[in-house]
C-alpha cells in the first residue's frame, strides 16, 4: 500500500487536473490504519498536496483538505509543526473555510503535546492568525479558533502570551468588528482571566471594555 501511495503522489504531481488521482489517493489513505500511516507518512513530504490548495475547484480543495486531515492525524504533534509550521499557518488565511477548520484543528492538537505547544506559543504570526480567525464569518471556523486558544491558556506561558503581549490589542481589534464578536471573545476571555489570580487584572481594568 505504501507504494501505491507513493506512486500516487508521483502522479498527482505531473497531471494538470488531480481530481481523479486525488480520490484514489484518498481512497488508499482511508483503507490503512493510522498506525500503519503512520510508519510510511513520518518520512514522506506532502508539499505537493498542500500546493493544489491554492485553487478556485472546489473539488480539488476538498479533496486535498481530506487527504490531509488523514495524513496529518497520523503524523507526532511534534514532527507535524517541525515540518509543516508554515503550512499550518498559511492554511489560516485560506480563503476556503474548511482549510481554516483543517488548520486550527491541527493546532489544537499541536498544542496539547507538551513539548510540541512550545512551538506555537512562541510563534506569535500563527497565535495573531488564529486570534483573527475568531472574527470569521462561519461559526464553525470561529468556534475551532476558541477552541485552540483554549487549549493554549492551559499552561501559564500559554495563558501570559494572550494576556499580556500586543495580542490583546489584536483581540480588542477583532472584538470592534461587530457585538457577535465581541461576545465571543469576551466570553472566552471571562473564562481564560478565571483560570489566574490576578483577574481582575485582566477584565476589570478595562482590557476588555
Amino acid at each position: 500500500m505504501a507504494a501505491t501511495i507513493q506512486s500516487l503522489l508521483e502522479e498527482i504531481s505531473g497531471v494538470e487536473d488531480p481530481v481523479e488521482e486525488l480520490q484514489s489517493l484518498k481512497t488508499a489513505l482511508l483503507s490503512i490504519s493510522l498506525s500503519t500511516l503512520r510508519d510510511f507518512v513520518s518520512g514522506q513530504r506532502f508539499d505537493v498536496i498542500f500546493s493544489l490548495l491554492n485553487s478556485n475547484e472546489r473539488e480539488q480543495v476538498d479533496l486535498c483538505v481530506d487527504i490531509l486531515e488523514r495524513i496529518l492525524l497520523a503524523l507526532n504533534p511534534l514532527h507535524l509543526v517541525h515540518n509543516y509550521r508554515g503550512k499550518l499557518q498559511e492554511g489560516l488565511s485560506h480563503p476556503n473555510d474548511t482549510v481554516k477548520i483543517l488548520a486550527l484543528t491541527q493546532i489544537g492538537r499541536v498544542v496539547e503535546h507538551p513539548e510540541a505547544v512550545t512551538e506555537i506559543i512562541n510563534n506569535h504570526d500563527i497565535l495573531r492568525a488564529v486570534i483573527l480567525c475568531i472574527g470569521e464569518e462561519k461559526i464553525a471556523v470561529a468556534k475551532q479558533a476558541i477552541e485552540s486558544l483554549s487549549k493554549i491558556s492551559h499552561s501559564k506561558p500559554g495563558l501570559d502570551k494572550l494576556f499580556q503581549t500586543d495580542l490583546l490589542e489584536v483581540m480588542k481589534e477583532v472584538m470592534a468588528r461587530s457585538d457577535v464578536i465581541r461576545y465571543r471573545i469576551y466570553e472566552r476571555a471571562h473564562f481564560l482571566a478565571a483560570q489566574r489570580a490576578d483577574r481582575r487584572r485582566c477584565l476589570n481594568q478595562g482590557h476588555f471594555n
